[in-house]
This record gives C-alpha cells, sequence and structure tokens, in this order.
C-alpha cells in the first residue's frame, strides 16, 4: 500500500513512525512533513490549494490519505477524494465541521445532552448580550474561527467589549457568524480517542493533556505542551466513564443526524468535580495526545486504518497496550503561542536513550528525503528497527546525504516521549533525554507526568 499522511504536527510525525513500522505499508510520505517525518519517509512540499493536493495524489497514485491534523477534513478533503475514488481515513465535511465550528459543536453537544460546561451558542448579538449580562463571573467566550477575542472573562465590561469585537468579525466562508458564552471548565483535560467505522467504537488509551503554559496548569493557554499516559486504575477509569457517557451517544447521535464518521472519534475532556465535560471534538488524534499513546499501542495501524474505512472494525481482535506507562514533554520556543522566533537550530538529537523518541512538529531538515515523481523506496525496516513495533530514537537514523540539520518553523519543536514501568521512571527518562536538546531561547514545563491527575 501507497499512504499518504498530511500535516507537520507532531501528531503527523508520530502518523508517520507507527505507519513506517506496518508490514502492509510498502510506500509512505507526508505533505508537507516535517524534520522528523522527512527521516522516516520522503515529504512533498505544499500545494496551493485542497483540490491541488488532492490530485496530486491521485496522479502519484496514493492509495491512503492519513491526516494528521483536522484541518484538511474540515475544508473538504473526503468530499475531493470521493469522486476520484480515493480512501481518506476520516469523515466528509458535513461531519468535521464538528471540529471545526465551536459554535456547532456547542449546539450538538447540548442537543444530545452530552456532558459539557454550562452554556449555548448564539448567532443574535442582542440575545447574546442579555445571555452575558446575566452570566456569572468568569465566562469563556469563543468566536467561530480563533480571533484575538477568545478566552476567559472576569470582567463584564472587557467581555461586552469582546462580544462586540466577536460580531465584528469577517465572516469567513462556511463559518458561523456568531458566539459561544460558557462556564469555564475547571479541571484536568484528558484527550480520549476511538477508532470507528461509523458503527463500532474501538477506544484507545486515555491521556492526560497539558495545555496551559506554565506548571500546576497556570499561565497562558498553550496546547501541547505535554501528556502521559498511565496503565494504572485512575486513568483507566476516567476513560470507561468518557466512553460510556460521552463516546457512545456520540456515536449515537451522529447516525441520528445521519453525519457519517469513519477514522478517530475524539475529545478533549475537562475533569471537573460534576464530571467529565465535553471541550472540542476531534476528527484526529491530538498533539500530543498521539505522541503518548501510539508508542505503546502493540498492533499494525494500517491493519486498524483499513477496518475503520471498510466497516469491519467488529472483526478485529482486541487492541493490545504495552503495559507501561508513556510521559511526553514538549520543547517549544520562548514566546509561545503568542510571539516567538523562528529558523532556531535544533540539535543534540544523536545523544538520545535507545527508544527514546523525539516527536517533531514545525520542524525542516533540508538533508532530509524529498518527495519525487518516481517510485519511492522506504528504508529497510527490520535493519534499523529489529522487529515491529520497537521503539527507536529517530536522531540515530542518518541518511546518506548527511545528518539531520533541523530548524524550527513554528513554536513548537519536539514532544520527547519516554516509556517506563511507572509514570516516575518514564518521566525521569523523558526529562533526563530533553535536556541534551539544544535549542536558543527555548522553554519547557518541569511538571509534566508529576501526577496521574
Amino acid at each position: 500500500m501507497k499512504i499518504l499522511v498530511t500535516g507537520a504536527t507532531g501528531t503527523a510525525h508520530a502518523l508517520v513512525w507507527k505507519l513506517f513500522n506496518s508490514d502492509r505499508v510498502d510506500e509512505l510520505a507526508s505533505i508537507p512533513g516535517n524534520g522528523g517525518a522527512s527521516m522516516l519517509a520522503p515529504v512533498a512540499a505544499a500545494r496551493d490549494t485542497l483540490s491541488q493536493t488532492v490530485r496530486w495524489a491521485f496522479s502519484e497514485e496514493f492509495n491512503v490519505i492519513v491526516p494528521g491534523d483536522g484541518e484538511f477534513l474540515g475544508e473538504g478533503l473526503v468530499d475531493e477524494a470521493t469522486p476520484l475514488k480515493m480512501a481518506v481515513w476520516g469523515p466528509p465535511k458535513r461531519s468535521a465541521l464538528l471540529q471545526r465550528s465551536p459554535l456547532w459543536a456547542k449546539e450538538f453537544l447540548n442537543r444530545y445532552k452530552i456532558p459539557t460546561s454550562p452554556g449555548r451558542a448564539f448567532g443574535d448579538r442582542a440575545t447574546a448580550e442579555r445571555y452575558l449580562a446575566a452570566h456569572s463571573l468568569p465566562v469563556m467566550l469563543w468566536s467561530d474561527y480563533p480571533s484575538e477575542f477568545d478566552g476567559a472573562y472576569s470582567d463584564r465590561g472587557a467581555a461586552m467589549a469582546a462580544l462586540d469585537g466577536i460580531f465584528a468579525l469577517p465572516l469567513r466562508d462556511d463559518h458561523f457568524r456568531g458566539v459561544v458564552i460558557e462556564a469555564p471548565a475547571a479541571g484536568p483535560t484528558v484527550a480520549y480517542s476511538c477508532f470507528t467505522d461509523g458503527i463500532t467504537l474501538v477506544p484507545l488509551l486515555p491521556a492526560r493533556i497539558y495545555d496551559r503554559l506554565d506548571n500546576n496548569d497556570a499561565g497562558w493557554a498553550a496546547a501541547g505542551m505535554g501528556a502521559h499516559t498511565s496503565p494504572t486504575p485512575l486513568l483507566t477509569r476516567i476513560g470507561d466513564y468518557i466512553q460510556r457517557l460521552v463516546m457512545e451517544p456520540l456515536l449515537a447521535a451522529l447516525a441520528h443526524e445521519n453525519l457519517p464518521w469513519w477514522g478517530i472519534l475524539g475529545v478533549d475532556c475537562a475533569i471537573t468535580a460534576a464530571g467529565p465535560q465535553v471541550m472540542r471534538i476531534r476528527t484526529t488524534l491530538g498533539d500530543p495526545e498521539a505522541q503518548v499513546v501510539l508508542p505503546r499501542l502493540e498492533d499494525d495501524l494500517f491493519t486498524l486504518i483499513a477496518a475503520c474505512n471498510n466497516r469491519s472494525l467488529s472483526t478485529l481482535p482486541p487492541l493490545r497496550w504495552k503495559p507501561e506507562a508513556s510521559v511526553g514533554v514538549t520543547l517549544v520556543a520562548q514566546g509561545y503561542p503568542h510571539s516567538f522566533p523562528t529558523g532556531l537550530s535544533l540539535g543534540g538529537l544523536a545523544e538520545l536513550d535507545a527508544g527514546v523518541l523525539a516527536f517533531q512538529s514545525e520542524t525542516i531538515n533540508p538533508m532530509g528525503m524529498n518527495y519525487v515523481s518516481v517510485t519511492m523506496q522506504m528504508p529497510e525496516k527490520r535493519s534499523l528497527l529489529g522487529g515491529f513495533g520497537d521503539a527507536f530514537s529517530e536522531a540515530m537514523l542518518v541518511r546518506p546525504s548527511g545528518p539531520a540539520q533541523l530548524s524550527t518553523q513554528g513554536g513548537r519543536a519536539l514532544t520527547m516521549v519516554a516509556l517506563g514501568p511507572n509514570l516516575a521512571e518514564a518521566r525521569a527518562k523523558a526529562y533526563a533525554n530533553l535536556g541534551r536538546i539544544t535549542l536558543p531561547r527555548s522553554y519547557h514545563r518541569t511538571d509534566i507526568g508529576l501526577r496521574e491527575i
């Protein structure tokens, strides 16, 4: 099989790494990819439009497109690929709107009484103002696409001014004019995803996600500062709860509204005193959820992708997981998530311990493999990995063209992932190896994996 992974995120790199391990994958490429992905498979230059990307993938005879983020799905990747009879691991645009539109997602969750923070979506400015005037503080405001007005407000006057700003935003194609007004979801974040073919749900591991800039979940909202999984009972119980009270009703609601969904059905939940509350719905594995979950999966990922697309998940045996904890610590440029330098030189990867994984995000490697319009031979897997599923440090891969010359193109550089018999040992290994990375003007949290929840 010839597989194309889209995206430049850490999730995309993790998917490339996992598919590289598959016996069923003969050729693998990513677009636009990143420095880490280019050590395993060729990366192709980004095309100007989604339509151009799909037609290029068709001309290159890729069998399956695997999204590494939800952006292409929200823009209509499946809708573009279906007339060309290309398979995509993910739902069509009208379903993926649940990830792309906070307004539609909030209405959907409320309509089916799926646990979420108290609040509503409003398309009318006057009604939204009356609701905001009566809502207790602090309050969260969200427009239908990211804007400077999104966030928490403790002052009613400032919240009203933000409301004005949201309703004055220019309307983008396929978005709604309006606002979500809701109470803050107070509690740690857990990402939970399932493989699905639209009928069957096969759960992955729940992952504790760190989405604030500073220790103890303080500071600015900052996606992807780290994550961990643990085989101990607490996270397992939380996952079981989310499966029963969120995922199963969510899949039933999708079916009721005739919204086809296959691939990944995921949610990010705040674990509050009232129980898990859904903050967002996802069409792909989250970042850095994928980086800490996929290394523990012992099964062939492509087999699961094919079963999602073929509606045959119910025929597969239960998933097999390594009985270990995983900890991922993300290294970011100082100033992330607001204003930060790019073009920073990333080094030290060759110093990592065996079995430690450095999943890159928004990096570039001019010495990596570039896609050309011929059959691409993948590196010999067994000589590099010693068998399916073995963890390895991609830093040890050196191409004939020379060692990696990595630099950053965004705020997040990499997520250092280590496995261990418990959280403490996995955490110690991840931080020890992160200390060997050189990146000027960088920052990371120091409390990832310190507590299970």
